[in-house]
């Protein structure tokens, strides 16, 4: 999608938060940290997460 739509980037994150909101969003991270299979998504999740907050700011 982001390919096709260059100027109109989706962030995963966002997709996310708007279904589930931060609260979930936040902890369901948290969760997906502690497996090795899903850890380096979590982080990736978790740092545009962080971004978009401080953007918000």
């Amino acid at each position: 999608f982001n390919r096709k739509y260059l100027k109109e980037q989706v962030v995963k994150v966002d997709l996310l938060t708007a279904r589930y909101g931060d609260t979930v969003v936040s902890r369901k991270i948290m969760e997906a940290k502690n497996h090795p299979d899903t850890k380096a998504l979590a982080d990736e999740l978790q740092a545009e997460l962080f971004l978009g907050w401080l953007a918000s700011e």
